[in-house]
């Protein structure tokens, strides 16, 4: 149950339901997820971070680049 809980709230943020929607298509850098949601990009790492937490995307570090992809 706390699984699903956690899930639920991480789902609970229009921007991170748009993140996930783009990353549908591709796998994309926090860059990108910055340039298409026009957030911050501390903010857009926070909201990658609980999707990651919740399960439902990855990351993949390749240097200073951060690529998120749908778990």
């Amino acid at each position: 149950m706390d699984e699903f809980i956690k899930v639920m709230k991480a789902l609970s943020d229009p921007n991170r339901v748009k993140a996930l929607k783009l990353l549908q298509h591709r796998v994309m850098c926090v860059c990108e997820i910055q340039a298409a949601l026009n957030i911050a990009q501390p903010t857009v790492s926070k909201h990658m971070k609980i999707l990651e937490d919740a399960g439902l995307v990855f990351c993949e570090k390749v240097g200073l680049w951060a690529n998120y992809g749908l778990a």
